[in-house]
């Protein structure tokens, strides 16, 4: 069997600057995957090895951003203590954190209006989450962040089935939709797929992955991939059918079912680059389910009903893209990563990463 993925190291440091990143072991190289700062500080409020750990991580981010607040007030200090604030449950001073973000600089604050959106949510306010949400989505295209850079699970997930199926991309056309650091992509290249469409709406993701390519790609790799810049459904498909020769064999998408009125627009993008011929173009997507607490409560299943991965399916479905499940069993490497990232406060994430493969039923 091909050598699996193992996750090195990646420590999260909101203080520390440039771009560091987790290496990844992926057909025995080592894969080194580059990511800025706020990446750090997302994995550091978003991560725990155990709830000691996180209360003393978590405190420590705190009054870090209230110091630099208090040196230098801008936009971006604000809205990472609001969040920090937001994940350690202190709703009402996070919000206050995450205004003082909008009202210094608010087109430049697309995180802090998502983060306010979460806490709209936890508060049973779904129309208010939703309007906040379609304006950061807004913002990001013209002032994007850089959350899609980080190493999901799901991202995980899929290399480590292509690992063990490499025939579900070798010698084939693979698109994919939301590249973040590129991993999965990388896979495919090293794989070898005849041609990887590697895309994101994000102009530095993309350049955070092409730097993440030309790091780790051998030669005849690299050649076969191409890095483009692309908007769900917003135009361009022609371009990247091109691309393939008119078709592509494989879709992949990892990590982006999330919000129904936001998959909209990724189910139009599926419907408009898969082949015409119902199955002709295999769609792998994967994500992790999460559900949303309402008003007052803890998160929980039983409270709550569908996860945000449900919703994002039904969604789909209404663009005539229909998946099911796909049976994999995680390895230990990504299961001991699961048990370093836990999902707090507002959502409740499902072990192990769900895989679905897909297919358009019509044109």
């Amino acid at each position: 069997m091909l050598a699996l993925l193992c996750l090195i190291s990646c420590s999260a440091a909101a203080s520390a600057g440039g771009n560091r990143g987790n290496v990844v072991q992926l057909l025995g190289r080592s894969v080194q995957l580059l990511e800025p700062p706020s990446i750090r500080v997302e994995r550091a409020i978003l991560s725990v090895h155990d709830n000691a750990t996180a209360h003393a991580e978590l405190a420590r981010l705190e009054a870090l951003f209230s110091a630099a607040v208090q040196l230098h007030p801008h936009a971006s200090s604000w809205s990472q203590l609001g969040r920090v604030r937001a994940a350690r449950g202190d709703d009402t001073s996070a919000e206050r954190a995450l205004r003082n973000a909008l009202s210094l600089d608010r087109s430049a604050s697309s995180e802090a209006l998502i983060a306010l959106a979460l806490l709209r949510e936890k508060q049973g306010d779904a129309r208010g989450a939703e309007s906040m949400h379609r304006e950061a989505m807004t913002m990001r295209a013209a002032a994007p962040d850089r959350s899609g850079e980080n190493l999901w699970l799901s991202s995980l997930a899929v290399v480590e089935v292509l690992e063990r199926r490499p025939e579900l991309v070798r010698g084939l056309r693979v698109l994919e939709l939301g590249v973040g650091n590129g991993i999965v992509s990388l896979a495919a290249a090293m794989l070898g797929a005849s041609i990887v469409v590697a895309t994101d709406a994000n102009s530095l993701t993309l350049a955070n992955m092409q730097a993440n390519a030309n790091a780790n790609l051998r030669a005849e790799e690299f050649a076969r991939l191409r890095v483009r810049r692309y908007a769900w459904g917003a135009g361009g498909e022609a371009e990247l059918l091109a691309l393939a020769g008119g078709q592509f064999d494989v879709i992949l998408s990892c990590d982006t079912l999330y919000h129904s009125y936001h998959v909209k627009d990724l189910g139009k993008a599926l419907r408009l680059l898969s082949a015409a011929d119902p199955g002709a173009t295999r769609i792998l997507l994967a994500a992790q389910r999460r559900w949303r607490p309402t008003a007052g409560s803890a998160p929980s299943r039983e409270l709550v009903g569908k996860s945000d991965v449900e919703l994002a399916l039904e969604a789909l479905r209404a663009e005539t893209i229909v998946a099911e499940e796909m049976p994999w069993t995680a390895s230990r490497q990504i299961r001991d990563e699961w048990d370093k990232i836990r999902m707090k406060t507002w959502t409740e994430a499902q072990w192990p990463p769900t895989l679905w493969t897909a297919t358009r039923l019509v044109k």
